[in-house]
């Protein structure tokens, strides 16, 4: 079989929300097109490359410009209800985001340094959100739906002392003030300029 792959960079996190819902939210965002970022560049990306194997676009460029007018005419949304609705979902999620689990706390989180944000370490992002209860630890845990967090901020951004940082949605403060701590510890700052992350490092195919 024909196949493509992309060498992407996993220094930070793709998209800024980290969570069940709060990632079907961005998704939903995206697909209704209020928001536009680094999630979209690789989603469209990845799709057109998909749209060219699979026949449907004759070049990534053509691709890119039929998945654009997809999300411009609303057919990708449609296409996202008919899937939930297909799985026994409620569609309107996607015309009201407020009906996706919510969590019981929101806390801001704020920074406690000033510069720019040099590094991320992912792994700890991702055990935060799983210590919330956004994963599970052993198979027999339960996910709640409802928590994680925005983070507000991407490797190369300035930061002031106590600039908003992230939006944590947690099950209680004690969740918060957890994963807040944890958050805060994976990000290294630098007190010079440093550039963005490289969204793709390169395009695998079959020359």
């Amino acid at each position: 079989r024909k196949m493509v792959a992309l060498v992407t960079d996993m220094g930070e996190p793709l998209g800024s929300h980290i969570g069940n819902a709060l990632e079907v939210k961005e998704a939903i965002d995206v697909l209704a097109g209020r928001v536009e970022g680094p999630l979209l560049t690789v989603a469209l990306e990845l799709g057109a490359r998909m749209l060219l194997l699979g026949g449907a676009a004759e070049t990534v460029e053509d691709g890119k410009a039929k998945l654009q007018e997809a999300l411009r005419s609303g057919a990708g949304l449609e296409k996202l209800r008919q899937m939930i609705a297909a799985q026994g979902g409620d569609p309107a999620c996607c015309d009201d985001t407020s009906l996706l689990p919510r969590a019981n706390y929101i806390q801001e989180l704020r920074s406690a340094e000033t510069g720019y944000i040099a590094s991320m370490d992912t792994i700890r992002l991702g055990n935060a959100a799983q210590a919330m209860g956004a994963g599970r630890k052993q198979k027999t845990d339960l996910i709640d739906h409802s928590v994680g967090y925005v983070m507000h901020k991407r490797i190369g951004d300035h930061v002031d002392k106590g600039d908003l940082i992230a939006t944590l949605h947690a099950k209680n403060p004690e969740s918060a003030g957890e994963a807040g701590k944890e958050i805060l510890a994976s990000l290294h700052f630098s007190p010079t300029p440093v550039p963005p992350c490289k969204l793709i490092h390169a395009f695998v195919d079959g020359e």
